[in-house]
């Protein structure tokens, strides 16, 4: 039988002296029990990807129809069962137990990778415009911006979806952070391309998009051999900060009987999807952009955002002289 009472609390304190894996679980403050810790096992996995825990934030209520009408299927997830099962063990303990409450860093990660794929979504959403912009202010030419945007929007779709369909990365906190560097490097290439296209001083298209090719393919081509080898050497690199948190992650799985243990390859993920970004942004600029400029790309003035500014600002000085 359990002791109670002041010899309840001496046994305790003495416990606590005799195991040192305990003394944080157990807490004394001026000779009085203030906190215990009970930690238990769950089946989450460490790592799993933002659409994989975002849901486990919430309970979703579905609608349902059967016989005797319209329905509603509650599914309660992993976060609302820990908050049930504290609440009933909470109605269960005396008064003298004081408050109950669970909590784990599962959480608290959840909730910052949260943040950082609605980032990436903010970010890419501002960073498109901008690059937009960016691409009409080198070229002056509304048409290449167009090609060079479409081109690089399918650079980052292509990056993303290999990482998913070949390492099965799903959006996560390196996939988050990449994804938004991803424009950057993507509009890189095109850039240089689009804006030889657009100074040539040749006439058609076709020979136009020779110039470009020939006056600047060696370089754009030198620029992503360099930055490939650049995320080549990430692959091999270490840091002390991402060895620190292998080894606490390595821990909580031990702890909780992972499968499939997450160790923390942040650098690995860097590496290759930056390698990824430039591969096929180079490809990208030299087959379908410089395509898409010998088929369809401006002639003489066609496009020229300088031009149709001019005629926009003629236009409105004649309505006024007739008004």
């Amino acid at each position: 039988m359990l002791p109670t009472g002041a010899a309840f609390t001496t046994e305790l304190k003495e416990f606590r002296s005799q195991s040192p894996e305990f003394v944080s679980a157990i807490g004394f403050i001026d000779g009085v029990l203030k906190y215990a810790t009970i930690k238990v096992t769950l089946s989450l996995q460490m790592g799993q990807p933002n659409l994989v825990t975002r849901p486990i934030y919430n309970v979703r209520v579905r609608a349902t129809t059967n016989r005797c009408g319209a329905g509603t299927h509650s599914q309660r997830f992993v976060l609302q069962a820990m908050e049930d099962f504290a609440a009933s063990r909470q109605a269960a303990a005396p008064a003298s137990v004081g408050r109950l409450q669970q909590t784990s860093e599962f959480w608290t990660w959840i909730r910052t990778e949260q943040g950082l794929v609605d980032g990436m979504w903010q970010g890419l959403i501002i960073c498109a415009p901008v690059a937009f912009l960016v691409v009409c202010v080198a070229t002056n030419n509304l048409v290449l911006a167009t090609f060079s945007i479409l081109c690089i929007a399918g650079v980052v779709c292509s990056v993303l979806g290999a990482g998913e369909f070949y390492f099965g990365w799903s959006l996560g906190t390196a996939e988050s952070i990449s994804a938004v560097i991803i424009i950057g490097l993507s509009v890189d290439f095109t850039l240089h391309l689009a804006h030889m296209y657009a100074d040539s001083m040749r006439a058609d298209r076709e020979s136009r998009a020779s110039h470009a090719a020939v006056t600047m393919g060696v370089t754009v081509v030198a620029g992503a051999v360099t930055t490939v080898g650049a995320g080549v050497l990430m692959l091999f690199c270490q840091m002390t900060f991402f060895t620190k948190v292998r080894s606490l992650q390595a821990e909580q799985c031990a702890v909780a009987e992972c499968s499939q243990p997450y160790l923390g390859v942040a650098f690995v993920q860097m590496g290759t999807l930056i390698t990824l970004t430039i591969v096929f942004s180079i490809a990208t600029a030299l087959l379908p952009f410089l395509a898409l400029c010998a088929v369809l790309g401006p002639e003489n003035e066609v496009g020229k955002i300088s031009l149709m500014a001019k005629r926009a600002y003629a236009m409105c000085r004649c309505r006024r002289t007739a008004a």
